[in-house]
């Protein structure tokens, strides 16, 4: 959704990792998401070939990839296992 690749996250030197964590850091400490973060596109998939009724769909957020990574730090999931 946001047009950037793990792989480029992955890539950054360390100035800019140091820098994406302080603000990271600073979202979970205040607690306010920017916007921006927020934003996710639905995407309803069938269950069956021929779905027709709401109840019939599931729904697939697609996040941005540093919200992903502020999700996984609140639950307190091991980043480095993905």
């Amino acid at each position: 959704m946001d047009n950037i690749p793990a792989e480029l996250l992955e890539a950054l030197d360390e100035e800019t990792k140091h820098t994406l964590y302080c603000i990271i850091n600073n979202v979970y400490t205040i607690g306010e998401i920017p916007d921006n973060f927020k934003k996710s596109l639905l995407v309803m998939l069938p269950k069956k070939s021929k779905s027709k009724k709401c109840e019939e769909y599931r729904n697939l957020s697609i996040l941005t990839y540093i919200f992903k990574i502020l999700t996984k730090i609140i639950l307190g999931v091991n980043i480095e296992k993905e």
